[in-house]
């Protein structure tokens, strides 16, 4: 198993993004019993991302993925993109929203 010890900053603005992430297990197939050997896990736990901004975490083919006590400051678009796990648990991780502020709350 490897561990990634996480990222501070992973971006300069709204841009681009500067980290991605992306991890796509080759699955052997059983011609005579259509059976997929789900195999390779992929924890995220404990890290601080800052802002996410679109398609940072894609993960494809395994038997889990793991995402748990992460921080993530501002989400903007869909992050996350997960395809053909056998189990899935993603839970107590904290994900910040951009919002867009009422003109009566701004300061003029």
């Amino acid at each position: 198993m490897s561990r990634f010890g996480g990222v501070n900053i992973l971006s300069d603005g709204i841009s681009r993004n500067l980290f991605i992430l992306s991890v796509q297990n080759q699955q052997a197939f059983n011609n005579t019993a259509c059976y997929k050997d789900y195999k390779g896990s992929v924890h995220l736990v404990g890290n601080y991302f800052g802002f996410l901004r679109e398609k940072n975490i894609d993960i494809r083919n395994g038997k889990e993925f793991i995402m748990e006590n992460n921080i993530m400051d501002i989400v903007s678009g869909t992050i996350l993109n997960m395809v053909n796990l056998k189990q899935v648990r993603v839970k107590s991780n904290i994900f910040g929203m951009q919002v867009k502020f009422c003109s009566r709350f701004s300061n003029h």
